[in-house]
């Protein structure tokens, strides 16, 4: 019980991760980000991509271990 709960928290937390991901990605889409008066946002919002990017593959590591877990648990 305790093991598909670890798998459903986890793959929750990989689900907000890669919402995260792709709402940075729609931001940098914006060309406005790419004026030299925007320099300094742009920069912020590639730091962003950078941690959320992270964060989601780290989701992604715990998520397969939960899974992992989970199964041989079952088998």
């Amino acid at each position: 019980r305790a093991a598909q709960k670890a798998v459903e928290r986890s793959e929750q937390t990989m689900l907000d991760a890669q919402a995260n991901v792709e709402s940075i990605a729609e931001r940098l889409g914006d060309s406005a980000l790419y004026e030299p008066a925007a320099s300094d946002e742009l920069a912020a919002m590639l730091q962003q991509q950078k941690q959320a990017q992270k964060t989601m593959e780290q989701a992604e590591s715990t998520w397969l271990a939960a899974t992992e877990a989970l199964e041989a648990l079952t088998a």
